[in-house]
């Protein structure tokens, strides 16, 4: 894993990625991806990356439903203290006790 996904595995928390359901966790040089389980909001794929120039996120939240991809929510200049609210407000998943 890369320092960027290290990061970003480390600031969301693994306590989060148990209760979202995530797997296929996958990296890039710019971030991660991963699936996460059944929620209100019908979202199953989550990505996010650095952006270096403003030292801020960029989160997609995906509907992928055989070929069909939808984008469900976009969010861009999130700090990393935003990523678990964002994350909440996009599934309708808690990330924390």
């Amino acid at each position: 894993m890369n320092q960027i996904a290290e990061t970003l595995y480390n600031q969301i928390g693994r306590q989060a990625f148990v209760m979202l359901g995530a797997k296929n966790l996958g990296y890039t040089d710019k971030g991660i991806s991963f699936k996460i389980g059944r929620n209100a909001e019908g979202v199953t794929h989550i990505s996010i990356n650095y952006n270096y120039g403003q030292d801020l996120y960029e989160m997609k939240f995906y509907a992928i439903r055989g070929a069909s991809c939808k984008v469900k929510a976009e969010y861009e200049g999130v700090y990393a203290d935003q990523l678990h609210t964002l994350i909440e407000k996009a599934t309708g998943l808690y990330t924390s006790l």
